[in-house]
C-alpha cells in the first residue's frame, strides 16, 4: 500500500485544489500544492512519515509566504 500512497496525495492535492474554487480565503490551494509535491515525493520513493513532512513544511511554508506578501499589498 506504501508504494501507492503518492496517488492519494494527488487526488487530495487536485481535490483541495478543485475545493478552492469555492472558498475565499486562498489556503486550500496551497494545501493542494504541498499534497502534490508530497505526492511526488512519495513517487520517487520517499516514505510516508518523509511526505507527511514534506506536505507540512510545503502546505506552512507556501501559506506563510502568501499571508506575508498580500499582508503587504
Amino acid at each position: 500500500m506504501e508504494e501507492y500512497a503518492w496517488i492519494l496525495w494527488v487526488v487530495l492535492g487536485i481535490g483541495l485544489i478543485v475545493a478552492e474554487i469555492f472558498t475565499f480565503g486562498f489556503v486550500l490551494f496551497w494545501f493542494g500544492v504541498g499534497a502534490i509535491v508530497a505526492g511526488l515525493a512519495g513517487l520517487f520513493g520517499v516514505g510516508v512519515l518523509g511526505q507527511f513532512l514534506v506536505f507540512a513544511v510545503v502546505s506552512i511554508g507556501l501559506t506563510v509566504l502568501s499571508r506575508t506578501i498580500f499582508a503587504k499589498y
